[in-house]
């Protein structure tokens, strides 16, 4: 008689700096509630940051009259300007250079190659220097995006498989289906 163990799929694929910024995209388009919560600060800073250089003019003007409260309307205004502004644009410069940087590091390490598995217990994640596995329990979510499949274990921490690792789309749509009936049943292997 035949076993009807359930089964266990793996590949192995080597990580491309496209990887990377596609799951960088899909996190930022999908943010999680711990990012939703720091995006929302910013809009508070973004709401407040005006309202105080107006308070502060305000009473400069009160206390000490126009020419200084003009004075400090181009300062306090230049420093709003900057915080509203600049520092988002730079904030994503930075993070462009540090992409650059983390792939430019993984494949001078070598670390660039990724071997993921799931079974009726859990996702393995690993490389030639590192193994680790997640049972279904921990897995928060498995999100499919277009020719990608996301493994969320926490709030802001993912596994990105692309769609590429897999010899044929039908293989990949076997992996992900599998994936999410072991994620919505983990106890169940069948």
């Amino acid at each position: 008689m035949a076993s009807s163990r359930p089964p266990t799929l793996s590949v192995e694929y080597v990580l491309t700096p496209e990887d990377y910024l596609a799951s960088q995209a899909y996190q930022r388009a999908h943010p999680s509630s711990a990012r939703r919560r720091r995006v929302g600060d910013l809009r508070i800073v973004r709401i407040l940051l005006p309202v105080l250089f107006s308070v502060s003019v305000g009473l400069t003007w009160i206390s000490m009259g126009w020419k200084e409260a003009l004075q400090q309307f181009f300062i306090l205004g230049s420093i709003c300007v900057a915080t509203i502004f600049l520092i988002p644009w730079c904030m994503g410069r930075l993070f462009g250079w540090s992409v650059s940087r983390k792939i430019t590091r993984l494949h001078r390490e070598g670390k660039t190659r990724a071997r993921v598995a799931i079974t009726p217990e859990g996702i393995s994640q690993g490389n030639d220097q590192r193994q680790r596995t997640f049972h279904w329990e921990e897995v928060e979510s498995v999100v499919r995006d277009g020719d990608m499949v996301f493994f969320y274990h926490g709030p802001a921490i993912f596994l990105g498989v692309p769609q590429r690792a897999f010899p044929s789309v039908a293989e990949f749509d076997e992996f992900v289906q599998i994936a999410e009936r072991y994620h919505a049943n983990p106890t169940d292997p069948g």
